[in-house]
């Protein structure tokens, strides 16, 4: 078996025939299987497998949940239960063009990596744009999920690599293990993934009062705890701090942006005692300026360092309240 695509199922009927369709016509000389996890759906979402498990016995194994365990688990699911030499991510919104998995494993062969990284289309009712991804150690970490991937089966079984229990953010304890473990990335610049911008998933479905800066905490807490060799790492260490800072930004001032003043006080006072615990010395993270890190997205540099900028300055409180 070349590959297994493992694929988590929760109430997807609007969009999951139009999935499996673009899975079941790929191209080429390879042998795969495609591996859904129901996890508890409460619509016509696993009547919709099973139709589709009659009509292709052979490629499609259906896996479903005793209980709702969320994305993450639910992916680990599909690791646990895969035959193929490599392992790919599809969510059940979105869809892929029928030269996909071939290219993927062309570039696979050619390039003889743990995890290839590819480029991906973002696609809505009303316009379409191609995303290319810079070929570096920050797409790595920032880019985490695992969608428009290739990962190489062995590494990781072989490193017990798997997403968080969490139901937010689950793929970026997968993209900080995969780094702590030093993943070989290889990167291309193709774009047959569809990710379909979803209003009603999780990513999309943002609410100003969700504590989610505190589940990205917990998912960084729980990698800490697990790879502690990395507090010997100079660098590996202030690569994560780095990451940390990005990810908190980003979680509390785009996810939960317009709670409220009272509501970001507490988000801005969580990040802050959080940060000064796990990362005490973040002021003085070498990785941050608006001309470094080589290969991070300007956007995530310019958050960066504005905030270690206005909190040297002492009026980094004032971002947050805007954002509030």
């Amino acid at each position: 078996m070349d590959l297994s695509i493992v694929i988590p199922v929760y109430n997807a009927e609007q969009y999951l025939s139009r999935c499996l369709d673009s899975l079941v016509c790929q191209k080429g000389d390879y042998k795969y299987e495609i591996i859904c996890v129901d996890d508890c759906s409460t619509d016509t979402s696993l009547s919709i497998l099973n139709t589709y498990k009659a009509l292709f016995p052979d490629l499609i194994n259906i896996k479903t949940n005793r209980f709702n365990i969320g994305v993450g688990s639910s992916r680990n699911q599909g690791i646990n239960a895969s035959n193929g030499e490599y392992i790919m991510f599809v969510d059940s919104d979105d869809f892929v063009e029928s030269n996909y998995i071939q290219s993927f494993l062309n570039e696979m062969k050619r390039q003889s990596c743990d995890v290839l990284v590819g480029g991906y289309i973002f696609t809505s009712p009303k316009r379409s744009k191609k995303i290319l991804l810079p070929h570096s150690l920050w797409t790595q970490m920032n880019f985490s999920s695992p969608w428009a991937k290739l990962f190489k089966r062995s590494f990781l079984l072989k490193n017990n690599l798997l997403f968080s229990e969490s139901r937010f953010a689950e793929d970026t304890y997968l993209a900080l293990a995969a780094y702590a473990v030093n993943a070989r990335y290889g990167f291309f610049d193709y774009t047959g993934y569809h990710y379909w911008n979803n209003p009603m998933s999780l990513t999309r479905n943002k609410k100003a009062t969700s504590k989610y800066e505190q589940l990205i905490s917990h998912i960084y807490i729980e990698f800490l705890n697990r790879y502690k060799t990395i507090y010997s790492n100079e660098e590996k260490y202030r690569v994560i701090e780095y990451s940390y800072i990005s990810d908190m930004l980003n979680t509390i001032l785009i996810y939960c942006r317009k709670c409220g003043w009272k509501q970001m006080k507490e988000k801005y006072s969580f990040f802050l005692h959080e940060l000064d615990i796990l990362f005490p010395d973040y002021l003085n993270n070498p990785y941050v300026g608006l001309f470094k890190p080589k290969g991070q997205r300007l956007k995530i540099k310019m958050g960066v360092t504005g905030f270690i900028m206005a909190k040297k300055l002492r009026v980094s409180k004032i971002v947050f309240f805007l954002a509030s």
